[in-house]
């Protein structure tokens, strides 16, 4: 907008989507919902149990969000020496079910059946996020806020987006995540690659500065602030 209007840019306020951190945030998922989830899904429910790293792609089970292309980075973890992991792909098919055939075949033509599963819909999300060491978001088209990495962030967990959309806005990259180009494997598998091989506690590090930024400036409450001051700048009447 602001290209196209540059000389409203003074008049233009950017007001970005909030996380309700009282919900999404660790110390509000107890045991027993992640032990819950953890049993639909089949995993130990304490980290500290399992021998593989979780990773988490959470979105609805259409082609723009990527699992073809999560599948094809790891195809390609697969074949390196890297700590063991397990991806779950977590959303509601909507009725899509030739995609979800889709997905199976691929999972299956590269030999990922004991290495990624797809869950269905999950109706407690900040138990999924507690539950992951890290989330992908390999969107090809772009996201209007991109509110998985957000989530994410506010559970203090690193998270992966695609380089389009504001998915930018939120993951400073190496810095609380990773951002890569949309529809290249390579670079998705190597993202997920850096961040297996960081081990927990760089993982946690990471994962504590994304927290850090989601509760500056992705909160629910700096949504209603920002919101409140347009509104209070446009009552000021000039005398």
């Amino acid at each position: 907008v602001r290209q196209q209007h540059p000389d409203a840019a003074s008049r233009i306020v950017t007001i970005h989507r909030g996380v309700d951190i009282k919900r999404f945030s660790p110390d509000a998922v107890q045991p027993p919902r992640r032990a819950a989830l953890a049993k639909a899904w089949r995993l130990p429910p304490d980290t500290a149990d399992r021998n593989e790293t979780l990773i988490l792609l959470p979105a609805r089970m259409t082609g723009w969000k990527g699992h073809r292309e999560a599948i094809a980075a790891a195809a390609l973890l697969k074949s390196r020496n890297t700590p063991a992991w397990r991806m779950i792909f977590a959303g509601d098919d909507q009725g899509r079910e030739n995609y979800l055939q889709e997905l199976s075949q691929l999972i299956v033509q590269h030999g990922l059946g004991d290495k990624v599963a797809m869950v269905g819909h999950c109706d407690d999300m900040p138990a999924a996020f507690a539950l992951a060491d890290i989330v992908i978001a390999p969107s090809n088209e772009p996201e209007a806020f991109g509110r998985v990495a957000a989530e994410a962030g506010a559970m203090g967990v690193p998270a992966i987006g695609s380089t389009i959309g504001a998915q930018g806005e939120i993951i400073l990259d190496g810095q609380t995540g990773f951002v890569v180009p949309p529809m290249d494997p390579p670079a998705l598998a190597a993202a997920i690659e850096t961040l297996l091989n960081s081990g927990p506690d760089g993982r946690r590090r990471m994962g504590e500065a994304a927290q850090t930024r989601v509760r500056e400036k992705f909160t629910t409450a700096a949504l209603q602030q920002a919101t409140l001051a347009v509104y209070e700048r446009l009552m000021v009447r000039p005398s």
